[in-house]
């Protein structure tokens, strides 16, 4: 299943989902690839579809600043277990 495909499915069941790209040179020095995040926590049934499928969940903290201060959030990051196996954008 690609990273669209399993996007797509996680859509039905959770609304709160983004498909975004990025780039890493240790994957491909010449292109981007597309990556799932969560801004709430993923029910048993994503953690279940991303397991059966070959994808890891990553929780980070994400900081913005409002103000003078410091605001946190968490987000679930959706990335394929083997990295050989991004889907790759120009």
């Amino acid at each position: 299943m690609t990273t669209t495909q399993l996007f797509n499915e996680i859509q039905k069941v959770n609304g709160n989902v983004v498909m975004t790209n990025m780039f890493d040179y240790a994957i491909n020095k010449n292109k981007r690839f597309n990556y799932i995040y969560l801004q709430s926590e993923p029910t048993e049934e994503i953690m279940a579809m991303c397991k059966t499928n070959g994808f890891e969940i990553i929780k980070n903290k994400m900081w913005k600043s409002v103000g003078s201060a410091m605001e946190s959030s968490n987000v679930w990051e959706i990335l394929p277990i083997n990295r050989n196996e991004v889907e790759l954008v120009d």
